[in-house]
C-alpha cells in the first residue's frame, strides 16, 4: 500500500483502529504480523494526531492473544522498529503507550523480552 494512498484513506476517515475479522486485529498490528514494515512505518510516518491510531490495541486471535504493537516488536527482536514505535509520539491521541499492558498470556512487554534473553 503506497503512502499516497493511505493518506487518501485517512483523510475520507479510514479507522486506523478497526478490526480486520480475519485476523482479528487492527491494520497497524496486521502489517507487524504479517512482516509489512513498509505500511508499519508508513503508519507511523503520516498519521496526524487527528487519525487517532490507539497504541495499545489489542489482538485477539489465538496465536497473538492480546498482544499490543509493543509485544509485537519486542517478540520479532527489532530494534530499530521498536525504536521507532517508542519515539513517536504524535499519533497516540488515543491516550498515552501502556508500557505494562499484559497480553492473553499475563505477560507485558518486559517480560516478552525478558524470556526471549534481552537483558
Amino acid at each position: 500500500m503506497s503512502r499516497e494512498i493511505l493518506q487518501i484513506l485517512i483523510h475520507f476517515g479510514l479507522n486506523l483502529n478497526y478490526t480486520i475479522k480475519e485476523e482479528a486485529c487492527s491494520l497497524m498490528l496486521a502489517a507487524l504480523q504479517k512482516g509489512h514494515k513498509e505500511l508499519f512505518v508508513s503508519l507511523i510516518d503520516i498519521i496526524t494526531s487527528d487519525a487517532g491510531l490507539d497504541p495499545n490495541v489489542q489482538s485477539y486471535n489465538v496465536r497473538t492473544r492480546e498482544m499490543t504493537a509493543l509485544h509485537l516488536l519486542v517478540v520479532s527482536n527489532d530494534y530499530a522498529m521498536m525504536s521507532k514505535f517508542l519515539d513517536f509520539k504524535k499519533v497516540w491521541r488515543m491516550g498515552p503507550l501502556e508500557m505494562g499492558l499484559k497480553d492473553g498470556r499475563g505477560r507485558n512487554p518486559c517480560d516478552l523480552a525478558i524470556e526471549n534473553g534481552f537483558q
